[in-house]
């Protein structure tokens, strides 16, 4: 057990966590327009999830600009204030998750399949039934923090480490469930006839068939095809085994080289961006608290004080 993750898990850690993964999700619905919804019409719409249950009769009400925006801004406010943790936290917190629950069904009601938000779901749920407020936030607990932001009480830190490793196996199973989807449909047929090289050729000339991009080198150049096709393999080895890298300390270096090496390649050569699952790699499968404390141990040397909230170097685990 001495290579699992997350040893010990400061308030502090978890609360920039929250920060992050809410953030996230302001950023994503900014950047979402309710117009493109709108613009289709209701008959091409297909409720699904708890949307589903709603009566038909409700549809023609619902299914407008003000109803829909206003709840694109009420949901904003709901994740402005995890951002901060303001309180009462978990009741806004998970009142906001249910929010984007329901915007969530609502946007693959257009037969939309994209599944890139569904980890930072996974992720923003745990945040708001785990006390993910008590540290990095704008409200005041009602025990003063120890050293580090660790309130001195084991409990607690007991609970962010629960949190830390639940958002973790919800992480990997994620990435597991799609790499076994894929070998159960597919066979390890997949890896050699040509079928990421069909989707990287799909992509690439999608929109305009003479526009330049990193994808047509990998159709001209037969090595890059063929290092696309092995890195598509381990790439799936990788993700039927995610939640090893949990345990594992050597096949965790392993696993996030090769799943942000393929985000990062499906960006460049598809366009396809899963720049969520890249930060919350980064975030929760590495040893924040870890990393944290080594900046903030850095900090003298330039002239700084350290960061009182936030762990130091002497008092990371070993």
């Amino acid at each position: 057990m001495a290579e699992m993750l997350h040893s010990r898990v400061s308030n502090a850690t978890l609360g920039i966590v929250r920060a992050a993964v809410y953030g996230m999700w302001a950023k994503h619905l900014l950047e979402d327009s309710v117009d493109r919804y709108i613009r289709t019409p209701v008959e091409f719409f297909t409720p699904v999830g708890p949307l589903a249950w709603l009566p038909d009769a409700w549809w023609p009400w619902i299914y407008r600009v003000e109803v829909i925006e206003g709840g694109r801004v009420a949901l904003l406010v709901g994740i402005g204030l995890c951002v901060v943790g303001l309180g009462p936290y978990r009741l806004i917190a998970v009142a906001t998750c249910f929010g984007l629950t329901l915007y969530q069904a609502f946007v693959r009601g257009y037969g939309y399949i994209h599944h890139g938000e569904l980890a930072m779901l996974f992720a923003a749920y745990v945040l708001a039934i785990y006390p993910a407020q008590r540290g990095f936030s704008l409200q005041r607990t009602a025990r003063s923090p120890g050293p580090h932001g660790t309130g001195g009480n084991t409990a607690g830190d007991d609970l962010n480490r629960a949190a830390m490793l639940t958002i973790c196996l919800a992480l990997c199973f994620t990435y597991a469930f799609v790499g076994a989807h894929r070998l159960v449909h597919g066979g390890i047929g997949v890896f050699f006839d040509g079928t990421i090289l069909h989707y990287i050729t799909v992509r690439t000339f999608e929109t305009d068939i003479d526009a330049p991009g990193l994808g047509r080198l990998v159709l001209e150049i037969p090595a890059l095809g063929t290092a696309a096709a092995l890195g598509y393999a381990a790439t799936t080895v990788c993700e039927l085994f995610a939640p090893l890298a949990i345990f594992a300390r050597r096949f965790r270096w392993i696993w996030i080289t090769t799943i942000i090496g393929f985000h990062l390649a499906a960006g460049l050569l598809m366009g396809i961006w899963f720049t969520a699952n890249i930060a919350l790699v980064l975030l929760c499968m590495t040893d924040l608290e870890r990393v944290l404390a080594r900046c903030n141990g850095l900090l003298p040397r330039i002239g700084l004080r350290p960061v009182h909230f936030l762990p130091v170097a002497g008092d990371e685990p070993t």
